[in-house]
């Protein structure tokens, strides 16, 4: 209560008392399509983004006439043709299929988004760009296909497919745009067509039962749903609830978009994947009211433009960014060839929408291109919208970026919690010298394992960060809640040089300084244990000479020297590069006993030669 406020507790409690009482199961019933409404699709123009240099789409559209599709933008799982809808990838094992969604727990039958991720239907952006680039006659057919397989098999409001309002949403978004790109192709049937409208009106009337719900996590749900509200009011007009989805999801996203996007840019969510969730969620609404003639407010557009420039700030590489917080592999929109680590194709339709900075040429522009085909053209955009954003040194966000030639350092230093923190990463530093990561986050394994290691990477061991007997620096009391939500005291915010501090749980204390030099950073930490403890530091790292290569000191005798490579009784040494997908890495951990000791870690990313300064 104290900490998430009156309205976040009355609002689960209204839930529960909802579900208990069956209110939310008569808001949502159970029904057979022929109960929903149809609908002409709004058209567009016959748009088409063949022939402008199309990669990447060949071997992920054979797999899918194969029969398998890639689960949570990676590994590639075989689900059949049409799909399991009821597959867990990430145990192989069935769920059942019926009963109302309300019926059904988030993690009963393990990780539920292991069901989900078929249903999400990123398979559909993928047929679109294959036909696009191949006009083979296969693709088109498979879309369809599988949607009246999927329609079949999961009536309005039955199973664990209705379960979530996101879900819903971005299966609509990748519908829509599969259907209009579809419709100029004689497999798009009227019959086709109709079942594609009934499909807007039920997962319409799924996200506006429930929007209160999606709107109080102040995170991507009630975004993704309110984009969700606006997609299915606008392209699909004579649905009878059209005009009041479109005007709560504009009202929903213009609230939202102010209260979640903070002054610097930064997202609501404290996590670098999340935050391109977000903004592909405005980019496509953006595209959609484009398309009948409307606008978004003055508060999305600026959010926008704010939150695509604080996302160019953690560019790295090769399109890579600074990664931090939780990541499930979640890619909205799936339009270039570009991999799932490369975040230029989202900076690249925000500068198209909102005006933002362009990240140069490159096939990551082909995502831009199908949005402003989709939305019926008119090239970019955003020139009315509020230019408020801020330099990037105020630490709302907690991220600070700082530059040394090719080099970047993050610092995680959040000095307020105005939303939840998803990962326990007070003080954690990465360093990517411009190749490649010499420290960084080890990403998110899975939200829900059984409990036995992983706790979806967020606790401080699996981060670059010191640690009192391996504590965090708040308490998990929940898969998705830390409290109390500890801030660090940021102590000096200077171009080369950063300290921050915070006290955790049994007031101990911590205290680390990053000092910038042209080719190497310091790294000074100073732990006050409240009794005598096991006082540890801990890099971690994709290649081992990368950490074998940085300097460190302790301040105290009788330090113990530890490498992690797979370990598979602590979670150390493994990298999740997507969800539910492990590599090994590597740990690299000092441990001291005592009441109090400081470390010093030098990493350099410039030459061999280079003498420290």
């Amino acid at each position: 209560m104290r900490t998430l406020g009156p309205g976040w507790v009355l609002q689960r409690a209204k839930m529960r008392v909802e579900s208990l009482s069956g209110s939310l199961r008569r808001r949502t019933p159970q029904c057979g399509w022929e109960a929903l409404a149809v609908s002409g699709m709004r058209v567009g123009s016959d748009w088409a983004v063949a022939g402008r240099g199309l990669g990447g789409v060949g071997d992920e559209a054979q797999e899918l006439l194969d029969g398998r599709i890639r689960v949570f933008s990676g590994r590639s799982v075989a689900v059949g043709s049409p799909p399991d809808w009821f597959l867990n990838v990430c145990t192989g094992q069935r769920v059942p299929s019926g009963g109302h969604w309300t019926e059904i727990g988030d993690f009963s039958q393990g990780d539920i988004k292991g069901v989900w991720e078929a249903s999400r239907w990123s398979w559909a952006w993928v047929l679109v760009r294959a036909w696009q680039k191949t006009a083979d006659e296969r693709y088109p057919e498979l879309f369809w296909t599988w949607l009246e397989d999927w329609m079949e098999r999961n009536p309005p409001n039955t199973g664990p497919n209705w379960k979530c309002g996101q879900e819903a949403a971005m299966r609509l978004f990748a519908a829509a745009f599969a259907g209009d790109a579809f419709r100029i192709h004689p497999s798009s049937t009227p019959e086709r067509m109709a079942k594609l409208s009934r499909l807007a009106d039920a997962s319409g009337q799924r996200m506006a039962s429930h929007l209160g719900y999606a709107v109080s996590q102040d995170n991507n749900h009630g975004i993704s749903e309110a984009v969700g509200l606006i997609t299915a009011g606008v392209l699909w007009p004579d649905l009878p609830a059209a005009g009041s989805w479109l005007g709560q999801g504009l009202e929903t996203l213009r609230h939202l978009c102010d209260r979640l996007v903070a002054r610097d840019g930064s997202f609501s969510q404290h996590s670098s994947n999340y935050h391109r969730v977000m903004l592909d969620d405005l980019c496509f609404a953006a595209a959609v009211v484009r398309r009948a003639g409307l606008g978004l407010s003055e508060e999305v557009g600026a959010a926008g433009f704010r939150a695509a420039g604080f996302l160019e700030r953690l560019l790295v590489g090769d399109g890579e960014v600074m990664r931090y917080g939780a990541d499930d592999g979640a890619r909205v929109l799936q339009l270039s060839g570009c991999g799932y680590a490369d975040f230029r194709p989202t900076l690249a339709a925000c500068a198209l929408f909102f005006g933002s900075a362009d990240p140069g040429p490159g096939p990551w522009w082909e995502q831009a291109q199908q949005l402003d085909a989709f939305s019926g053209g008119g090239g970019r955009d955003g020139a009315g919208f509020r230019r408020d954003a801020a330099t990037g040194r105020e630490p709302e966000g907690g991220v600070h970026v700082r530059r040394r030639g090719s080099a970047a350092i993050l610092f995680r230093a959040p000095t307020r919690f105005r939303f939840r923190p998803g990962h326990a990463d007070h003080l954690h530093v990465s360093v990517h010298d411009g190749e490649r990561f010499l420290v960084d986050d080890v990403g998110s394994y899975s939200y829900n394992d059984s409990g036995k290691r992983w706790s979806g990477f967020g606790s401080a061991v699996f981060h670059n960060v010191p640690t009192v007997d391996g504590d965090d620096p708040m308490e998990r009391v929940s898969r998705f809640l830390w409290l109390p939500w500890t801030r660090c005291r940021l102590e000096v915010n200077e171009a080369d040089r950063l300290v921050a501090s915070f006290e955790g749980p049994n007031h101990f204390l911590v205290r680390r300084e990053v000092q910038i030099r042209a080719d190497h950073c310091i790294v000074l930490d100073h732990i006050e244990g409240y009794r005598e403890a096991d006082l540890a530091l801990r890099w971690h790292g994709r290649d081992r000479d990368h950490l074998a290569a940085i300097a460190v000191s302790c301040s105290n005798p009788g330090v113990v020297e530890k490498w992690y490579h797979r370990d598979e009784a602590s979670g150390l040494g493994f990298h999740a590069p997507t969800y539910h997908h492990l590599e090994p890495s590597w740990c690299r951990e000092w441990t001291v006993r005592a009441a109090s000791a400081s470390f010093r870690s030098v990493i350099r990313w410039g030459r061999d030669d280079a003498q420290e300064s």
